[in-house]
């Protein structure tokens, strides 16, 4: 039985941890009808004032004890299978930021413990709320592209040098592995899969992963957090017609007739927030595909990411 919280009630949310994403969260939190963010935790809260009036406090005991209903897992990765044990064990509704952990074995940890718990979770893989993705999904699903063959995306960014143990395909592959799975759905099972380092580069700054499904369909995703450019597109080729979208502008344009018109503006971190929301009060069921990305999806992630680092040349 999953807790919930009174349609009449504000949910209160916490967020873990206060880098770049666990800041975005609390702005996108004082945004979304009926969520209000009630305090952040940080292992250097004694560094940070208080935003909007929110307290920064040091410990997640203290922050369980200002009442949460629900919080934002926006520390590093390492650290997420430890804190959403806790919240599980609190009964604590959860949004962890990808990827879900380190690798399957922690995943595991946290679906078992979730299972166990009276709280519903989910994965962060927030490009499933960025409209242009789901005017893709819309024309694939529509068959006007026909049999898919292909899909490629590019993701590169100019990111500061990790020592937890991140690198550019856990980091950032992971949501593109996660969007082959949303997009392409049944047709997404690979039998195979690849990575290989770019440009000279160590495989942890740099790499393309690929995949081969049953039937013939191949993905690519080329990760960077070394580029000059910050690039982030999708390429969908069916036996039928082609499709690419912008993930940063939102530009889409398709050789078929789709419908993909989009809206003139969106927060993909907002409406995330939104149908976590929706899905803590019984507005979205649990298998709804616009409810974000499940625990098991996250962990599949992880683990083909892994399996693809584990098979390529000069990864640790």
């Amino acid at each position: 039985m999953q807790a919930t919280v009174p349609a009449l009630v504000v949910i209160r949310v916490g967020v873990v941890g206060f880098g770049v994403m666990g800041r975005r969260h609390v702005g996108a939190i004082s945004r979304v009808a009926g969520m209000v963010p009630v305090g952040v935790t940080d292992t250097h809260a004694h560094t940070h004032e208080p935003v909007a009036g929110v307290p920064v406090v040091d410990s997640l005991g203290v922050l369980l004890n200002l009442g949460v209903d629900a919080c934002v897992v926006a520390s590093p990765s390492p650290d997420h299978v430890v804190t959403a044990v806790q919240l599980a064990a609190a009964g604590v509704h959860a949004l962890v930021e990808k990827p879900l952990a380190m690798d399957l074995a922690e995943c595991d940890e946290i679906l078992a413990a979730f299972h166990a718990s009276s709280a519903v979770a989910r994965v962060a893989h927030v490009e499933r709320f960025n409209q242009s993705v789901i005017a893709a999904r819309r024309c694939i699903a529509s068959g006007e592209l026909g049999v898919i063959r292909e899909l490629v995306t590019h993701r590169l960014a100019a990111a500061p040098r990790r020592s937890d143990g991140g690198d550019a395909l856990l980091d950032l592959g992971t949501h593109d592995v996660d969007l082959a799975g949303w997009l392409l759905r049944d047709a997404f099972a690979p039998v195979s899969v690849h990575a290989a380092p770019l440009g000279g580069m160590p495989i942890e700054e740099a790499a393309e992963m690929t995949t081969e499904s049953r039937g013939g369909l191949r993905t690519s995703h080329v990760v960077s957090v070394r580029s000059d450019a910050r690039v982030r597109t999708l390429s969908v080729r069916g036996d039928a017609g082609r499709l690419d979208a912008d993930l940063l502008t939102g530009r889409l344009s398709s050789s078929v007739r789709c419908d993909v018109a989009l809206p003139a503006s969106h927060d993909p971190l907002t409406s995330q927030l939104e149908a976590f929301r929706d899905l803590i009060l019984g507005r979205l069921g649990p298998e709804d595909p616009t409810a974000g990305a499940s625990l098991e999806e996250g962990a599949r992630a992880v683990a083909l990411t892994r399996e693809a680092m584990a098979a390529a040349p000069s990864c640790r």
